[in-house]
């Protein structure tokens, strides 16, 4: 005799978080601004939920905004792009950080940018 049983089974596709962030290239003059281009990708099968966008800007940038509107879905195949302008006020080597939480993620998304900032001649 062959028993045969079923029972019903739940498939949740998964969430797969990319993160890129496009930083100004070459230098920068005090009194200059920058755009950093933030694109967060969801390449998975699955939606993400509930991700929330940073930002942190080290002192030689003053940036207009450095958070942003939670999503509350990003669905498989979807991105949103985000831009932050800040403006350069003191010379050195300016620190752009952005991270990405979400309840997908068991640990936060980071990425660093870099952007040499010159005094003005």
């Amino acid at each position: 005799p062959t028993a045969k049983t079923s029972a019903p089974a739940s498939v949740r596709g998964q969430p797969v978080l990319m993160l890129e962030v496009q930083s100004p290239t070459g230098t920068l003059t005090v009194g200059g601004r920058a755009s950093y281009r933030i694109t967060l990708r969801n390449r998975g099968n699955g939606p993400a939920r509930d991700c929330v966008v940073s930002a942190r800007v080290s002192g030689e940038l003053r940036a207009s905004q450095a958070s942003f509107e939670p999503i509350r879905e990003l669905a498989a195949g979807e991105s949103k792009t985000f831009t932050i302008n800040a403006d350069a006020i003191a010379a050195g080597d300016a620190r752009v950080a952005i991270e990405v939480q979400s309840k997908d993620l068991p640990h936060p998304l980071r990425e660093e940018q870099a952007t040499r900032i010159t005094s003005k001649k």
